[in-house]
């Protein structure tokens, strides 16, 4: 896993899940990885959508949320823990989501985005955030307040050029992060444009992962509105990628 020097203390390990580039699976990843975190632990697992335009976590895991992030922002600088209770809503495996919710006004600040995080941290174990592409506020913030960074990259040209020119950005504005990064590589199949050794090679940072390209497994899961960690069930190639993929981020 990354070095975590230099992120910000708090209770819990927190997770930031990232890509710069639009359809890379960075929310389905998020999910999915904390959902197994739940269901292979007891431990006090919460995911938080930032992605506060459209969200997206709620249709992985078949969530009907009335509150969520949105609903945080007016009450930050006096939150208690009932009223970030009300805006969670739990999955039938005990995973707590906080959704992006109905947001109306501006975008909130860099400092909010913190302040929401560090009252994260501190009222659970493991934390995960899925992180918006683009780096404006929220991003900084988010990637800036995490212990460890997982960018997900597809292997093709597209993903590695979106991958150097964020790693180019990271460097020039906050190169501390780069020691917290490594990555996930998605829809990873047999004759991929780029290899792992080519991947490392070109990036600097650490492949931690791989999940395998599952177009129609995926898909059926998503028409049943429903991830393949499901209590009971055998696993999956898809999902032993994912299960791999979370014990090694957190053990």
């Amino acid at each position: 896993m990354p070095d975590p020097s230099g992120a910000v203390p708090g209770r819990a390990y927190t997770i930031a899940v990232w890509s710069a580039r639009g359809g890379s699976g960075k929310t389905f990843l998020a999910s999915s990885i904390a959902l197994a975190e739940r269901e292979r632990t007891d431990r006090r697992v919460l995911l938080v959508d930032l992605s506060l335009d459209f969200g997206g976590a709620e249709v992985f895991l078949d969530l009907h949320p009335e509150r969520g992030v949105a609903d945080l922002l007016p009450v930050l600088e006096e939150l208690e823990p009932s009223q970030f209770e009300r805006a969670l809503t739990v999955h039938p495996t005990g995973l707590r989501v906080l959704c992006a919710g109905d947001r109306t006004g501006p975008a909130p600040s860099a400092a909010q985005v913190r302040a929401l995080l560090r009252f994260c941290r501190a009222h659970h174990d493991l934390v995960f955030l899925d992180v918006p592409s683009a780096l404006g506020e929220v991003t900084w913030a988010a990637l800036t307040e995490a212990t460890a960074i997982l960018y997900v990259l597809t292997p093709d040209l597209p993903g590695v050029q979106g991958l150097r020119r964020a790693v180019a950005r990271i460097e020039a504005e906050r190169p501390a992060l780069l020691h917290r990064m490594g990555l996930a590589v998605n829809r990873s199949a047999r004759g991929n444009q780029f290899g792992f050794p080519d991947i490392e090679r070109l990036t600097g940072l650490p492949v931690l992962g791989q999940v395998r390209a599952a177009f129609w497994e995926l898909q059926g899961y998503l028409a049943r509105s429903r991830l393949p960690l499901n209590p009971g069930g055998r696993l999956t190639p898809l999902l032993r990628d994912v299960v791999r993929l979370a014990t090694r981020l957190v053990g």
